[in-house]
């Protein structure tokens, strides 16, 4: 199996001592392999628009002079009022 030297922050290291060599490697094993997919779902933003990325630019465009876009302020403004509402009860 091939071998990989990492240098971790302390606080990281002395946390992994807590865990036995099999568990260690499956649980680094495990972050890599979920942060590689996490990259695959990274848009290229560098690559050149076409015309499904227009038709999208302008649905958006539509909906937001009809009214059916609000800012993002006012989104987590009304979902912390209904998340307050809730553990109120």
């Amino acid at each position: 199996m091939p071998k990989l030297t990492i240098d971790l922050p302390e606080s990281a290291y002395r946390a992994a001592l807590n865990f036995d060599s099999r568990e260690q490697v499956r649980l680094v094993t495990a972050t890599f392999i979920v942060a590689e997919a996490a990259l695959e779902d990274i848009p290229d933003y560098h690559r050149e628009t076409n015309e499904a990325d227009l038709k999208v630019i302008g649905r958006s465009l539509q909906d937001e002079a009809e009214g059916r876009i609000i800012q993002g302020e006012v989104a987590m403004a009304r979902f912390r009022e209904q998340f307050s509402e809730m553990v109120r009860i």
